[in-house]
């Protein structure tokens, strides 16, 4: 048979059988091998590999091949610093956490020490407590207990709903949003608002500021030092009080009218009542003190100056030591009084006690209806008299007593007159040359002597019949 080359030999008809050789060209020698041969060389019982079995040791994975080969896998840069309770983690180890979009909660957050009850809220800080729901707690031993409430700071309580509390020791109580900040403040009411050092806002939409100031009537505000706001919609500043609702009072006055205004060191208690000035009342309604320890005690009264007092309703009294104590009175001066209805006393030391009277000068009385009394230590005390003298007295009613001095005029309808000078009296021979000189009855004028006898004397005074 002649030799062939491998790929001239015809193609195997039979199945293959582990004896069945195969030529093979080895160290260049060809020889012959079998099926049988080659398997055991390649020394696999099965054509595919695969893992057969695993164990975790630590951070090493170990991979069991069904060719008897172990893999071990280092899982040391996936290890978890925590611990796990069943499907939560309750120990979490982190650096820095960053998210691709925002991280969303679905719990409440507390701080260690802290305690966060309420439904989502946030407590942070030490010994917090958010316990109303979605409320917020941070800060040293705060406390947000009322609804959607924040504390923040040291030691503050909100506990009142909507409510914030700011600071140190603050509290915010009011059930709707009220507002506590500075140093121990207390805002209880609703919406109220406090701030500064031991501040109390009570009253509902109060506000209370400065230093131990209080606010307790509605929609009132006090600020200042230790002031007082406890009417309803009042102001007070500096350190003053205002207790009348609608009222105002400012540096160390009290208004405690309705509408009313203090200011300095007044006091204004009557309705719609202004005090101003030093030590100044005005008690009476609608009225005015100003200046220096005046009083107001009547209705829509006024006095001003010092210690100058209007007692009397619509009465007024300026100057200093006045008394206006009747209606419609009017005093003014040193030291006057006006006692007599719709009265007018001025001067010094003077007195106006008689009904529509008037007195002026000094030491002056004017005791009788209708009377005017003037000069010096003067009286007119009969109805309707004058008087304008000094050391005089006019008793007569109608009367007048015109200058001298110690003069005591009784009579009705008399005018006493001690001496009189008249000047330019115009001269007629008699009465009627006075007639046709145009002058009437009752008119005065002298002779001129050139009248019958006894009118034939110059300068006898004459009256017009």
């Amino acid at each position: 048979m002649a030799s062939k080359r491998i790929d001239q030999l015809p193609p195997s008809t039979n199945q293959l059988k582990g004896s069945d050789m195969i030529p093979i060209f080895s160290d260049n020698t060809t020889e012959r091998t079998t099926l049988d041969d080659i398997y055991n060389y390649i020394n696999v019982t099965n054509p595919d590999t695969f893992i057969t079995g695993a164990t975790l040791n630590d951070t090493i994975l170990e991979l069991q091949r069904n060719d008897n080969v172990n893999i071990d896998v280092d899982l040391s840069y996936l290890k978890f610093t925590g611990n796990t309770s069943g499907d939560c983690i309750t120990d979490l180890y982190v650096t820095n956490v960053y998210g691709c979009s925002p991280i969303t909660f679905n719990d409440n957050i507390q701080s260690i020490t802290s305690s966060a009850t309420g439904t989502t809220s946030f407590a942070f800080g030490f010994e917090t407590k958010a316990h109303g729901i979605y409320s917020h707690a941070e800060g040293y031993r705060t406390t947000a207990s009322g609804k959607y409430s924040h504390a923040e700071g040291k030691q503050t309580t909100a506990s009142g709903n909507y409510s914030h509390a700011e600071g140190e020791r603050t509290t915010a109580s009011g059930y709707f949003a009220s507002h506590a900040e500075g140093y121990l403040t207390v805002s209880s009411s609703y919406g109220s608002h406090t701030e500064g050092v031991r501040t109390t806002a009570s009253g509902y939409f109060s506000h209370a500021e400065g230093v131990r100031t209080t606010a307790s009537g509605y929609y009132s505000h006090s600020e200042g030092s230790q002031t007082t706001a406890s009417g309803y919609a009042s102001h007070a500043e500096g350190s003053s009080v205002a207790s009348g609702n609608y009222s105002h009072a400012e540096n160390f006055g009290t208004a405690s009218g309705q509408g009313s205004h203090a200011e300095g060191s007044g006091e204004a208690s009557g309705i719609g009542s202004h005090a101003e000035g030093q030590a100044t009342i005005a008690s009476g309604d609608y009225s005015h003190a100003e200046g220096n320890g005046t009083t107001s005690d009547g209705v829509a009264s006024h006095s001003e100056g010092q210690e100058t007092t209007a007692s009397g309703n619509y009465s007024h009294s300026g100057g200093k030591f006045t008394v206006a104590s009747n209606t419609y009175s009017y005093a003014e001066g040193f030291e006057t009084t006006s006692s007599g209805l719709a009265s007018h006393s001025e001067g010094r030391e003077s007195v106006a006690s008689g009904n529509y009277s008037h007195a002026e000068g000094r030491l002056t009385t004017a005791n009788g209806l209708n009377t005017h009394a003037g000069g010096n230590n003067s009286i007119a005390s009969g109805s309707e008299s004058f008087i304008h003298s000094t050391n005089s007295l006019v008793t007569g009613s109608r009367s007048a007593v015109l200058g001298g001095q110690n003069i005591t005029g009784s009579t009705d309808d008399m005018v006493y007159i001690p001496n009189l000078n008249i000047v330019n009296i115009p001269s007629y021979a008699d009465d009627a040359a006075a007639g046709v000189g145009g002058l009437l009855t009752g008119d005065v004028y002298q002779t001129s002597g050139a009248g019958a006898s006894p009118l034939n004397v110059a300068g006898i005074l004459m009256i017009k019949q």
